[in-house]
């Protein structure tokens, strides 16, 4: 195996998959424990990586830098490994031209030339997990782990966000709802049935608190106007103070999104909703985490919109996900409040 010293791994724009390709951290520090390993990500997800050893460097990408900026701060540095975990030809230009010594990635885009070792795509379907590919990008030089690995975000002594200064610190559960999906509508369980759950939970258990968390204010507006009481902190917070909430949530449910993958990471127990995704390929990790998915006949079918009226999702029912929450014995149910 080589020795490299200077390690850069280039992570994927999106929160779930940069979430995903922790799962190559640990096993390469164990095959690297005195080289220096540097991650490139976006700026705004930098706040991933905030409490993490595994790591000597956090580099933020800004979309006010150049291309040749973003070259001469890689020259600079003189890595010897670039691990490039997006498909994206432009991710492999820029380790190119920066002239990072070993690139490494996928064969996709036709940017194998950019790379001097290539990796054929294992998943052109989408059959395996997200995490199986991003592993396989390493599995050249890194022995191969008998243990089981999963996603894994560090957060070391989370704390309310004076958003939520009316939680108290011990004698509640909170559970997060992420009610919206950027990717597009096909992604969202109806905001009617997350109505219903809420309702359904609050008739049964006693002392729990419900956070709205996400991005969309406009998705989230109708719960709130039919249950006052939820606290919300959608559109409010940066991304390491969404951490800390999720870290101190008992449970998060959540449509096919970054925050389902974050909460898994974070070891938070998740329930993910899929309908016109697949969990084969995305579903969140880990052993507190459950999904429901209809295997609908049209579904997986990565539409950002629905032509025939979201089946896949709406006939996943709020008594459904009730039912799952039951087994996760959160709290002791009462009768009625």
């Amino acid at each position: 195996m080589a020795n490299f010293k200077n390690i850069l791994i280039r992570f994927p724009n999106w929160l779930g998959d940069a979430v995903n390709g922790t799962i190559i951290l640990t096993p390469l520090r164990q095959a690297f424990p005195d080289s220096k390993i540097s991650i490139l990500i976006k700026k705004n997800l930098t706040d991933l990586f905030h409490d993490c050893r595994l790591i000597d460097q956090v580099i933020p990408l800004s979309p006010q830098q150049s291309l040749l900026s973003q070259v001469r701060l890689l020259r600079k540095a003189r890595y010897d490994l670039g691990i490039i975990l997006p498909r994206s030809f432009s991710s492999a230009l820029l380790f190119f031209l920066g002239n990072v010594k070993n690139r490494i990635g996928f064969s996709t885009e036709g940017r194998r030339f950019l790379l001097n070792q290539t990796v054929a795509d294992p998943n052109p379907r989408r059959r395996i997990h997200i995490t199986q590919e991003y592993r396989s990008i390493i599995s050249s030089f890194v022995p191969p782990s008998s243990a089981e690995l999963h996603p894994q975000i560090i957060l070391e002594k989370p704390v309310y966000h004076r958003h939520f200064s009316s939680i108290s610190e011990n004698s509640e559960t909170i559970i997060g709802i992420c009610a919206d999906a950027l990717y597009g509508p096909a992604k969202r369980w109806p905001v009617q049935y997350f109505i219903e759950l809420i309702q359904l939970i609050q008739k049964n258990y006693r002392n729990i608190k419900f956070v709205l968390l996400g991005l969309d204010q406009e998705v989230v507006r109708p719960i709130l106007d039919a249950v006052p009481e939820v606290m919300s902190g959608v559109g409010h917070l940066q991304l390491y103070e969404v951490m800390q909430m999720i870290k101190k949530c008992s449970l998060l449910i959540s449509n096919d999104t970054g925050l389902m993958h974050l909460a898994a990471g974070l070891g938070t127990p998740v329930i993910g909703l899929f309908g016109s995704t697949n969990p084969d390929w995305t579903r969140p990790l880990g052993k507190n985490s459950r999904v429901l998915y209809l295997h609908y006949p049209c579904s997986p079918c990565y539409l950002k919109k629905c032509p025939i009226g979201l089946p896949c999702l709406y006939k996943i029912y709020p008594a459904q996900v009730y039912a799952e929450i039951k087994k996760l014995h959160l709290t002791d149910p009462e009768t009625r409040l």
